[in-house]
């Protein structure tokens, strides 16, 4: 700040009227360096150091901003109180970013899901509106829909009125059908389909289906430039079936082991090759992770620790990050490009995990390399007691941004957060000398 022996010509009174009028600047003025990490923060990000939380800062409204105190990351409040209480992302390998980051697909379960219109450069929220009904006046099933890696309108999405593959069209908030499966064999009145994955180029798809009593009763993988159902198995034994983003690759996540011990499956489309993975030495099957690009990254739930795996030869594996013996909950998200870092959220859950800790409540990135090397970004300050509370934190196609749910300290509500992802900390900057008077 000022000292009056700077400015000896003025008076008192005129050296109070300019330090007034430089302190209201510098709180109306935006800086550039307001969201950029320090060099420590920076440092910090990358450290295995254990860094308790600070006070809670309180939240602006929605489209506000805060910085992360430990890690400086900027992070952006999308929703408030006039959305309701329970708001959020859907899961870590369900995108939140379209194409091009310029729109968020946000879950509002008291005032209908939404979509926003965000501006990725200057990191500003712009207006939204609900899902329309469906041509069939079915409604949407928001849950799993995803986004067009190519074209920032198109919105890949289901309804609860039949197992049709719709386009939803973002900007003339129009839908086009894709494929109606009721016309294949295998899909029976009330059918419906659930849990979508899709390849990155927009071509294969995968899904549950189920009938209408809610029922699991087998997958389905669909290729939409041939307009052609590729599989349509009938099974109990499938929790969740998903295609990685090459779309040759489908991992069939089985809720009992079949009769080799198996409980996770990898079906090469190509070839109609098979391989099974069993719980423990020497495969340990997949718990939460994600696919990529012909590999899969996931959490080794004997050992505590994440590894990667080449779908083509999945029996080999690299740790990826290795907890150790301090176990935390965890999701992980491949839906960046990069695929050299994946995204991961360590959360709490009804009371374990709330005390200080590596990583605890933490969003950070993980080298899949098996360097060991990480990326903090924050601490999503989410003191989960039920599914909705949990973070899971998703990654935007360009890897520039993440989406995240938090009840913030442990409030009766969740809300979506995006954060910032800064590519270099902030430059220290050079003291100048003081003027000689």
């Amino acid at each position: 700040m000022f000292s009056p022996r700077e400015f000896p010509g003025l008076s008192p009174r005129n050296f109070l009227i300019l330090v007034f009028a430089a302190v209201l600047l510098s709180c109306l003025c935006p800086r550039q360096a307001a969201f950029a990490q320090s060099p420590d923060q920076w440092t910090r990000q990358t450290s295995r150091n254990v860094y308790p939380e600070p006070a809670l800062p309180a939240l602006p409204a929605a489209g506000g901003r805060i910085t992360d105190l430990t890690f400086g990351t900027e992070i952006m409040r999308v929703t408030d109180e006039r959305d309701g209480n329970l708001n959020g992302t859907f899961y870590p390998h369900w995108p939140t970013f379209n194409a091009d980051s310029t729109r968020l697909l946000v879950k509002r379960y008291q005032t209908g899901d939404a979509v926003y219109d965000f501006n990725p450069e200057t990191f500003t929220l712009g207006s939204s509106y609900t899902f329309p009904r469906l041509p069939d006046n079915g409604v949407v099933i928001t849950e799993s829909a995803i986004w067009s890696t190519t074209d920032p309108d198109t919105l890949y999405i289901m309804g609860w009125a039949g197992p049709k593959l719709w386009a939803f069209n973002a900007r003339s908030r129009q839908y086009s059908l894709v494929h109606d499966f009721s016309r294949d064999a295998g899909f029976a009145s009330g059918d419906y389909l659930w849990q979508m994955s899709m390849s990155a180029d927009c071509n294969t798809f995968a899904f549950t289906h189920k009938n209408g009593s809610y029922e699991t009763i087998g997958y389905t993988v669909y290729r939409r430039g041939t307009d052609s159902v590729l599989l349509n198995v009938v099974s109990r034994d499938e929790d969740e079936v998903r295609i990685d983003k090459t779309g040759r690759y489908l991992v069939l996540y089985r809720s009992t082991l079949d009769a080799s011990g198996n409980e996770c499956v990898i079906v090469d489309l190509e070839t109609g090759g098979r391989n099974g993975l069993k719980p423990g030495a020497p495969d340990y099957a997949p718990g939460h992770g994600d696919l990529g690009t012909g590999i899969m990254v996931a959490w080794d739930n004997d050992n505590n620790q994440f590894l990667r795996r080449d779908l083509s030869n999945p029996h080999q594996t690299t740790t990826t990050l290795d907890m150790g013996r301090d176990w935390m909950n965890q999701h992980l998200s491949m839906l960046g490009g990069d695929e050299s870092w994946a995204l991961v959220s360590f959360f709490s859950y009804r009371g374990g995990g709330l005390e200080p800790g590596l990583f605890h409540d933490e969003v950070l990135l993980a080298r899949t390399d098996g360097s060991g090397q990480v990326r903090r970004l924050l601490q999503h300050r989410s003191k989960a007691q039920d599914y909705w509370a949990m973070p899971r934190a998703s990654m935007s196609y360009d890897g520039r941004f993440v989406a995240f749910s938090s009840n913030w300290g442990g409030a009766n509500r969740t809300d979506l957060f995006v954060a910032r992802i800064n590519s270099t900390p902030a430059a220290t900057p050079t003291p100048t000398p003081t003027p000689t008077p």
